[in-house]
């Protein structure tokens, strides 16, 4: 059976993820930042890790055994790129170079349309990537580095770019 490891479980994406997943009959990982948030999830047949993404050696342990990596988590605001930079690029880093010692073999990252910026047209294949906000232009960084530092590993990668997601309904 498939080992997934779902960051940033206690968010409103990553709860649901969480939950479709163990419906699917899978018992993924669940990283947890906070141990008291973990107690969202708390019914879910699933593991519970404590980690963070400014701390590799959890992340190490957290990725220990694991297939699939979802990367949910992150700083989720409208704060200047320097607050963000850490969680968003160097925390995906830290992510990416766990998974790789742990021979992960897929790689999801939940990026963000925000990487478009203001586009006035519907967005397809052909759109450039222009973010206009500090939280786009961070995700739009990691996405390139977990794009190369995938393909150096030999993993598979996708990244999905999602709406702004405000709450648990949403």
């Amino acid at each position: 059976m498939k080992k997934v490891l779902v960051t940033g479980a206690t968010g409103f994406i990553g709860a649901e993820l969480a939950r479709r997943l163990a419906a699917a009959g899978l018992r993924p990982r669940l990283m947890v930042r906070r141990p008291q948030r973990g107690q969202l999830l708390a019914g879910l047949p699933a593991e519970l890790v404590q980690a963070d993404l400014e701390s590799p050696e959890s992340l190490r342990r957290a990725a220990r055994g694991v297939d699939t990596v979802f990367h949910l988590a992150a700083r989720a605001s409208f704060e200047d790129y320097r607050v963000l930079r850490p969680s968003i690029v160097e925390g995906s880093r830290h992510l990416l170079e766990a998974a790789r010692q742990a021979g992960v073999r897929q790689f999801v990252y939940a990026s963000s349309l925000l990487v478009y910026g203001n586009q006035r047209e519907p967005i397809g294949p052909a759109t450039p990537a222009r973010p206009s906000l500090d939280y786009g232009r961070a995700k739009l960084e990691a996405e390139a580095l977990l794009a190369e530092g995938t393909r150096q590993a030999g993993m598979t990668f996708a990244a999905v770019r999602l709406p702004h997601v405000y709450g648990a309904t949403d």
